[in-house]
């Protein structure tokens, strides 16, 4: 990842029908800066480039190839979410998917697979898992006090 003087992680969004959320979120993120949206719909990407004043793209791979962009969003229909994914790891971006992670097992563990080779960080969006009350659970699922989990 691109290290900047404030350190924040230059975010991309692919996708801007739920992707909106996203690109909402990381604007209010304090350590995070959108700086590119990506949409086919190019009257959505100008929407979007025009309202979060960000670069925008009609293709995912051109955005993959902005040095600027340390990770992306992924809030594509479920069957692109494999090769969009895939395509962003081997280019050098984190990943944030949405779910489900894809729509087969193959295209999963293809996902798992070049996220591993990658060394880069890629997880499924769950808008839930660092809430105090998901952490809380987390550590006594650890601690064995919820008894067998099955």
């Amino acid at each position: 990842m691109n290290q900047k003087k404030t350190d924040k992680v230059n975010m991309a969004v692919i996708g801007l029908g739920v992707g909106r959320w996203h690109a909402d979120s990381w604007t209010q993120t304090a350590n995070t800066r959108l700086v590119a949206v990506c949409d086919a719909d190019e009257k959505k990407l100008a929407q979007a480039k025009e309202h979060y004043r960000v670069k925008g793209y009609t293709s995912y791979q051109e955005l993959c190839d902005d040095k600027e962009v340390d990770a992306v969003s992924v809030c594509v229909p479920n069957y692109l979410h494999a090769p969009i994914s895939i395509y962003a790891l081997e280019h050098g971006k984190h990943v944030l998917c949405e779910k489900p992670l894809a729509n087969t097992v193959s295209a999963g563990e293809a996902m798992v697979s070049a996220a591993k080779k990658s060394g880069l960080v890629a997880m499924v969006a769950m808008k839930f898992r660092y809430t105090n009350e998901a952490v809380y659970i987390h550590r006594l699922l650890e601690e064995g006090k919820l008894g067998e989990i099955y």
